[in-house]
């Protein structure tokens, strides 16, 4: 009697202490009945599918809460354990609470002493993050196939040798080199380093072999000749694939067809080339051309000025010397003569000076435009000191431009002005600035003669005149220089005015 008690004590001892192992182990440990009752479930299973207890299911079938995808299968695993087999399955269940979940059970049939079985005992862990890391592991890889198989050109991963022995190779590799990928790859029909152009492989190894001591990206351009027997242009972007210890294990990278480029850049580079020869003709041209206006303008200052000189000279001799023998009548022939000759020369000055304008060298530096226009002013003023005319100077002007070239324009510019007050009673000369959109707008306005707009695309012409001679002199040739000098600077020059109201003329400079 006493033996029997000790063991019943044991026996009872063995089962509490395999209850608190269940019930402290962090996976689902259950029993079922045959026909899918619950007959008991530790804590880690009620967790899972969301029970506050274990009366809240006691009797009950997991069945209700699996899938009906997954109820007939697990009905199957059922009937399997109490037919004395184990089993294992996957199934998604919705617990009490409406969470989804994806799990993992092994079953296996519960026996008596006897050897009946009485139960099936179920492990059954979460495995919802494991499936959904699967799933996306397999989003992730059906992407990247994608997107290789998409990619116009060759992706790979070789071994480090001189053959770059091909370990995978994606299906862009065919309408590279006309290779499928098996062909390229390690115990395939060809090596891809016996593609490359034998002039290319050694400057190719020696700059990949560069990079890979460096650990940096190497980027290449070099010829492969294909199956077809073709030769391409191919841009590669290679790295080395390191293991945790630094050791090079692999090299991974692009490769792409740019022979299409490669054919443009080679046109290019001939259009460029036969444009720079005829520049260079053209500017062989051209200096020739110079050198003969350089001629010209050597004769007209000095061939042509001599017979004026002449004529000045000899009319001025007949004034002087048979003025008492000549009429009235041949007297102001004479002065004619001197008054045209005198205007011959002023427009031989002119159209030089618009020739140098148009071929004189530069310099682009600082130039205060306020003090260059004070200056013209009072050159001005000195010419006709008996003229009473207001000169109004915006101060703080300042421009980058040839210092030389900008004084000779607001010389025709101020001397455009100050010639065209000369018939108004109370004169006005103003220069100043104003802003257009970031632009520095300068202008030179005036209350004289004005003129009609609807001439003024004459303004700028060289002799083109809108006033008689009588009326103003000149020559017709002052703003032909302002337009050039104003162009050499990268700007534009226009002009407003009406007729007795004076005119306005602005240019800008880049």
């Amino acid at each position: 009697m006493e033996q029997m008690e000790r063991a019943t004590k044991a026996l009872d001892e063995s089962q509490a202490l395999l209850r608190t192992i269940i019930q402290s182990e962090p996976e689902c440990v259950k029993l079922m009945a045959a026909d899918g009752r619950l007959l008991d479930m530790n804590p880690a299973g009620l967790a899972m599918i969301e029970a506050e207890s274990f009366d809240e299911v006691r009797g009950k079938s997991l069945a209700a809460l699996l899938r009906p995808a997954d109820r007939e299968a697990f009905t199957a695993l059922t009937d399997a354990v109490f037919q004395g087999r184990a089993g294992v399955l996957e199934f998604e269940i919705t617990g009490l609470k409406g969470t989804r979940r994806r799990l993992e059970t092994h079953a296996v049939p519960l026996r008596n002493p006897d050897g009946a079985i009485i139960a099936m005992l179920g492990l059954t862990r979460d495995i919802t993050e494991r499936t959904r890391a699967e799933e996306a592991l397999t989003e992730s890889r059906r992407v990247l196939a994608t997107l290789i198989g998409n990619l116009p050109g060759m992706v790979y991963r070789c071994r480090n040798d001189p053959s770059w022995t091909m370990e995978f190779v994606s299906d862009g590799s065919y309408a590279l080199t006309g290779y499928r990928p098996a062909e390229l790859e390690a115990g395939g029909i060809v090596a891809y380093g016996d593609l490359i152009h034998p002039e290319d492989r050694e400057g190719l190894w020696t700059a990949c072999q560069a990079s890979l001591a460096a650990k940096t990206r190497c980027d290449n351009e070099y010829r492969l000749v294909a199956k077809t027997g073709e030769t391409k242009w191919v841009w590669e972007r290679a790295e080395g694939v390191y293991a945790p210890d630094g050791v090079l294990i692999g090299i991974e990278g692009f490769i792409t067809d740019i022979t299409e480029r490669k054919r443009a850049e080679q046109e290019i580079k001939a259009l460029n080339e036969a444009l720079e020869a005829r520049v260079a003709r053209r500017t062989a041209q051209l200096a020739g051309s110079n050198q003969e206006l350089e001629s010209f303008s050597y004769s007209v200052s000095h061939d042509l000025r001599a017979p004026l000189r002449v004529i000045d000279g000899f009319s001025k001799a007949l004034l002087d010397d048979y003025r008492d023998r000549l009429d009235e009548t041949a007297m102001d022939h004479l002065r004619r003569i001197r008054a045209a000759a005198e205007r011959m020369g002023r427009l031989i000055d002119d159209l030089l000076e618009l020739a140098r304008v148009s071929r004189t060298s530069m310099r682009h530096e600082p130039v205060d435009l306020s003090a260059l226009a004070q200056a013209v002013a009072s050159a001005l003023r000195a010419t006709e000191p008996e003229r009473a005319v207001e000169v109004v100077i915006e101060s703080g002007m300042t421009a980058r431009g040839d210092h030389r070239l900008l004084r000779i324009a607001l010389e025709n510019l101020l001397g455009n002005a100050w010639k065209f007050t000369g018939r108004t009673e109370r004169p006005r000369i103003e220069f100043g600035v104003r802003r257009d959109d970031d632009e520095a707008v300068y202008w030179v306005r005036d209350n004289g003669a004005g003129f009609d707009m609807a001439y003024a695309d004459r303004l700028f012409g060289t002799f083109q005149r809108l006033h008689t001679a009588a009326e103003f002199p000149g020559t017709g040739v002052g703003l032909a220089i302002v337009r050039r000098v104003v162009q050499r600077h990268g700007g534009r020059v226009w002009a407003e005015g009406a007729p007795g109201k004076g005119a306005a003329l602005y240019f800008t400079l880049a």
